[in-house]
């Protein structure tokens, strides 16, 4: 006893060792076991709420000042980069696909999860002057989105928002519904004319900003476009002979304007007097104390020439109103009326139609423009980073070590269990060994003990018999 007592006193790191490998299947069972839990419980489970994705890129907007907090789209909508990760962008985007549908945007603006960031760097020009790039950065928490796919796919749509816009967004239509609201022909024509010098003012500020040269569509450049459009200015006068023709013909558009007809009438025949009286007096030296120059009254005459070309148009207008009411709609003249107004509505609708394919060819050039003209470039190949938290690797180092520390315990343990319990056993089996020997003498002992006592007893017997 004395001598395994010292033996276990004395236990090496062999000894050890040779008990730790001694259990090689519950080492390498246990050793599994805790690395692949250990991993997959620290990169997928505590390691997400760490983790963030980080999206960088550089935005290029059409006319952007980059040193400039706002951005103006050119229909005249404020942009701010900020507006990138607002609750209704996020909104848009979610929207935009199936794959987003697992996004809580809602929780995530609500908890700041999402952010956005601009940095801007200066260059100094060989010139002197300076040139600045914008970098944004938006970041979210990993554990918004279900995967690492998910989370690209969702923050690279975020990007492009700028771009997405930029592509939809329309040219001012509202000319088609002030034309369609003027009281009469004339009116609706002008809008129309107004309507081609603006988007001729337009194709002109495109040039100035982006040049004449700038292909919007295979080889034809904006300069082409441009020309087309003032070519139909100059050369067409399907606009101009239609205002002609309506104060000519009197057209009115409809019965309800002829109170307006007539509102105007009085207005205009007192122009007409006022402006008659004041020619009269200069003409006369009765208009002040000085006498009027040749040029002032030339200046008055036309004017009053303008005012009777007024009145006379506005009672030939007036002069239909019958045929508006249908007092005299059995007359030829009524008929003749009312197929002239037919064929002259026809060529109008044909310049409003004109007006509107040139409208929506701007539509399309400015499209394409500002399409070309944005541009995204992210920093990274991959779009997305991922900052804080820990990656696989480092994961699996810690799970393999925890592990290895772990199974050498319990292997350990298990087999020091073992061990123990065998040399109890064999201590016991020795024991019963030693004790046999001494057993078998104290038997043959009293073995001997026994024949001499019964030898005594024979020879006690056969005394007394004699």
């Amino acid at each position: 006893m004395e001598e395994n007592q010292r033996e276990e006193s004395t236990i090496s790191l062999k000894d050890i060792f040779s008990v730790i490998f001694s259990q090689k299947w519950i080492l390498l069972i246990v050793l599994i076991a805790v690395t692949v839990a250990g991993t997959a419980g620290i990169y997928f489970g505590s390691n997400v709420k760490d983790k963030t994705y980080n999206v960088s890129f550089v935005l290029t907007l059409p006319g952007s000042d980059e040193y400039s907090v706002n951005y103006q789209y050119p229909d005249g909508t404020v942009f701010r980069y900020s507006d990138m990760v607002s609750l209704s962008t996020l909104k848009k985007v979610k929207e935009s696909s199936e794959d987003f549908s697992g996004v809580d945007v809602d929780a995530m603006a609500k908890k700041g999860d999402i952010l956005i960031s601009r940095e801007i760097s200066e260059t100094k020009t060989g010139t002197g002057n300076s040139s600045f790039e914008s970098m944004y950065t938006i970041s979210a928490k990993a554990r918004c989105f279900k995967s690492f796919d998910v989370a690209r796919m969702f923050m690279q749509a975020l990007a492009y928002t700028p771009g997405y816009y930029l592509s939809q967004m329309k040219i001012d239509y509202s000319y088609t519904t002030i034309a369609e609201n003027a009281s009469d022909y004339v009116s609706t024509v002008t809008v129309l004319k107004q309507q081609l010098d603006d988007l001729l003012e337009h194709y002109e500020d495109l040039i100035e900003s982006y040049g004449n040269n700038f292909v919007v569509d295979g080889e034809k450049t904006l300069q082409s476009y441009m020309r087309n459009l003032s070519t139909y200015i100059e050369t067409n006068s399907e606009l101009d002979n239609l205002i002609t023709r309506a104060n000519i013909g009197g057209y009115l558009k409809n019965e309800s304007c002829i109170s307006d007809f007539e509102s105007r009438l009085k207005q205009a025949e007192k122009d007409l007097q006022d402006a008659q009286t004041t020619l009269n007096k200069m003409l006369s030296g009765t208009a002040s104390d000085q006498p009027s120059s040749l040029t002032a009254i030339q200046t008055q005459s036309d004017l009053v020439n303008e005012f009777t070309r007024k009145v006379e148009y506005l009672k030939n207008y007036l002069a239909n109103a019958k045929f508006e009411n249908g007092t005299d709609s059995s007359s030829q003249d009524y008929t003749d009326y009312s197929n002239a107004k037919a064929a002259y509505e026809k060529d109008l609708n044909a310049g409003i139609a004109s007006v509107g394919r040139f409208t929506d060819e701007l539509q399309k050039v400015t499209s394409t423009i500002y399409k070309k003209s944005e541009a995204v470039s992210f920093t990274s190949t991959n779009i997305i980073s991922i900052v804080g938290g820990k990656s696989i690797i480092w994961s699996f180092a810690v799970s393999l070590v925890a592990g290895l520390v772990l199974s050498f315990i319990i292997a350990y343990a298990v087999g020091a269990a073992k061990l123990t319990k065998s040399r109890k056993l064999k201590a016991q089996q020795t024991v019963a060994a030693d004790a046999q020997p001494f057993e078998t003498e104290v038997v043959a002992q009293a073995a001997v003990t026994d024949a001499e006592d019964n030898k005594k007893d024979k020879k006690s017997a056969e005394k007394d018999e004699k």
